[in-house]
């Protein structure tokens, strides 16, 4: 049996921009770009984790979103639990209308060093790339 739950958000507009998170210097993988996301707490439905995360590590969700119906699930990369993946689709607007705050006026925002908006193509070229995000945008 899986010990360890994760999930994470994949934020994603119609012209296929995707919000990713740079991973701060003190958590799990530095540096690393993946999906806003953390630890399920026992007894969480993993979306509601995912939710939650977002709000803790970004300070917000965006002001408007819609779950797409899509999940991957995959083994942690250390394989001792699983990573949920949910993807929401946002409208383009949300680029400029969010406010993401990873900054000192928010008490998680150590955990992010930084938050950007991505194609794929911007996406294959990002040096610290966590495994689960490109297995979901990148093709084969």
């Amino acid at each position: 049996m899986n010990k360890f739950r994760a999930a994470g958000v994949l934020f994603r507009t119609p012209d296929r921009y995707y919000l990713l998170a740079q991973r701060g210097r003190n958590g799990t993988r530095p540096f690393k770009w993946g999906l806003p996301g953390g630890g399920v707490e026992v007894g969480e439905d993993p979306q509601d984790s995912a939710v939650r995360e977002v709000i803790e590590e970004l300070g917000s969700m965006p002001p408007e979103f819609e779950w797409s119906g899509l999940v991957f699930v995959r083994p942690t990369p250390s394989r001792h639990g699983l990573f949920y993946s949910y993807v929401y689709d946002v409208p383009s607007s949300t680029i400029e209308d969010w406010k993401i705050d990873i900054g000192p006026n928010n008490p998680f925002g150590h955990e992010t060093a930084q938050v950007r908006w991505l194609t794929a193509a911007d996406i294959e070229q990002l040096k610290r790339l966590d495994q689960l995000v490109g297995e979901i945008i990148l093709p084969g």
